[in-house]
């Protein structure tokens, strides 16, 4: 139900489509977030170091196996992007488009990652407003303008999360998991080290 594939794998052989849209998710989480950057005013130079930097990430390379969570990664700066053309100029089409992005995004298949994102557009949009606003009533209205784009993204993306509601009383998980499954790739605090120094637990090639 993802329309970027539907499209590749309904006009092209599959392994061709393949390749074009693996090549297409790194041209894009790059031009996403130029777009942003260059919104944030950054320069030219700075938008296009930070969009190879987020298009070659280690997430981004490492997930590419997991299509499904690299296709929906890359919609965040994009999401956020528009956030902030709505902040510039408070035109209500700006979230239209927010909860277009936000569906097309759901629709990628990967909900754990639209959950992230919608977190974190929240999170972004009140932290930043928040400061200039001096009446709770606006800070409600706020949050029931970001909330009705989210809700209208969700709306969107139903036609790939019901199905996967379904699948999940089909899977290993149907009847709940186990505390060592759930803690099975826990992250440990000491290895933040490695986010300055990344040869702190030893070199990963060997």
């Amino acid at each position: 139900t993802y329309p970027p594939n539907l499209l590749l794998f309904g006009l092209l052989p599959p392994a061709l489509a393949l390749n074009l849209s693996i090549l297409a998710k790194f041209f894009l989480a790059g031009l996403f977030v130029y777009l942003l950057l260059r919104q944030l005013r950054a320069g030219p130079g700075a938008a296009l170091f930070g969009a190879v930097a987020f298009a070659w990430c280690g997430f981004c390379v490492a997930q590419l196996r997991h299509l499904n969570m690299h296709d929906a990664a890359i919609w965040v700066p994009l999401l956020l992007y528009l956030l902030e053309r709505y902040r510039a100029d408070r035109r209500a089409a700006w979230l239209g488009w927010t909860a277009l992005g936000f569906g097309l995004q759901t629709l990628a298949g990967h909900p754990q990652i639209s959950y992230y994102t919608g977190l974190l557009l929240g999170v972004y949009l009140l932290w930043i407003e928040l400061p200039g606003v001096r009446r709770a009533a606006d800070v409600a209205g706020l949050a029931a303008r970001l909330g009705g784009c989210l809700g209208l993204g969700v709306a969107l993306g139903m036609v790939q999360l019901l199905p996967t509601l379904e699948l999940v009383h089909w899977s290993e998980r149907a009847g709940g998991v186990t505390q060592d499954f759930a803690n099975e790739y826990q992250y440990h605090l000491p290895d933040l080290l490695t986010f300055l120094v990344p040869f702190a637990n030893g070199d990963p090639g060997q």
